[in-house]
C-alpha cells in the first residue's frame, strides 16, 4: 500500500496510517494479532460516511462549496469550480471515514469479516443472543 493509493482511496497518508497503527498499540483491534510486516494491513471505513450526498453551490466570491446538506450553512470543501469543490468534499468525508487498521486477507482477516457484519443494532442482538441463547433456557427447565 503505497502513499498515492491512500491519498486516492481513503484521503489519508501513509504516516498517517502508520501513526493510527501505532494508536492502536501496533495490533489489530479485533484480534490482537500484531501489524507488522508479516500481515497485510487494511484501513477500515465506513462506506455511509464515505458515500454521503454532497450538494455544490456557488458562493459570492464566485468559488463553489461543498455541503452535506441542504439547511446546513456550513460548507465542508471549497473549489474553483464544482467538480473541485465535489472532489475536495468527497476527500474530506473519506478522512471522516477512516475508523481504523485492522489485519486483513483475501478470505480471512478482521476487516473482511467487519465489512460482512458492519451493523451495530445487529452486532448487539446478535451478542445477546450468544450471551443468552434461548434454546438454553427452554433446555434447562426439562432438567
Amino acid at each position: 500500500m503505497n502513499d498515492a493509493y491512500l491519498k486516492r482511496a481513503y484521503g489519508i497518508t501513509l504516516a498517517e496510517r502508520d501513526a493510527i497503527v501505532a494508536e492502536q498499540g501496533g495490533k489489530c483491534p479485533g484480534c490482537g494479532r500484531i501489524l507488522d510486516e508479516t500481515c497485510r494491513l487494511e484501513v477500515d471505513h465506513d462506506h455511509k460516511i464515505a458515500r454521503q450526498k454532497l450538494f455544490i453551490e456557488r458562493l459570492r466570491d464566485w468559488n463553489f462549496a461543498a455541503f452535506l446538506n441542504k439547511t446546513d450553512a456550513s460548507y465542508i470543501a471549497i473549489g474553483r469550480t464544482r467538480k473541485e469543490a465535489r472532489r475536495n468534499g468527497q476527500r474530506v468525508l473519506l478522512r471522516r471515514s477512516v475508523r481504523g487498521v485492522l489485519c486483513g486477507g483475501r478470505y480471512a482477516g478482521c476487516n473482511r469479516r467487519l465489512g460482512r457484519i458492519d451493523n451495530i443494532p445487529w452486532l448487539q442482538a446478535v451478542l445477546g443472543y450468544l450471551q443468552n441463547p434461548p434454546a438454553q433456557r427452554v433446555l434447562r427447565k426439562d432438567q
